[in-house]
């Protein structure tokens, strides 16, 4: 996961780094310049359009070998009907996300 691209909230990492350098103009002015040059790199840097990721499950209400295998999202409860007899979950059947709202079927919160 280190080496993995993430998307960071860069105006509250500016805001935190602008706290330390403004701290450390009174003593360490080296270090100061120092984050202040990191601060000029992070605004430097393209912005991206992005939306937070939203992860949910498929849920069903009654056991699937004894009723219609229909599942719904966790997250806007949208009814998905799984055809595919054989399947054990919607994500079987290349549902790994959902169809109505796009929520992330991983099973975290």
């Amino acid at each position: 996961m280190a080496n993995a691209k993430r998307l960071i909230d860069a105006n509250k990492l500016i805001a935190v780094f602008r706290n330390i350098a403004d701290h450390a103009v009174r003593n360490h002015t080296l270090i100061a310049a120092t984050i202040y040059t990191a601060i000029d790199t992070v605004e430097e840097q393209k912005t991206v359009d992005a939306v937070e990721v939203v992860h949910g499950r498929w849920e069903t209400n009654c056991d699937p070998e004894e009723c219609e295998k229909d599942f719904y999202c966790s997250v806007c409860e949208e009814l998905i009907c799984d055809f595919d007899t054989t399947a054990l979950y919607p994500g079987e059947n290349c549902y790994y996300y959902c169809p109505n709202c796009g929520a992330r079927m991983d099973g975290e919160k």
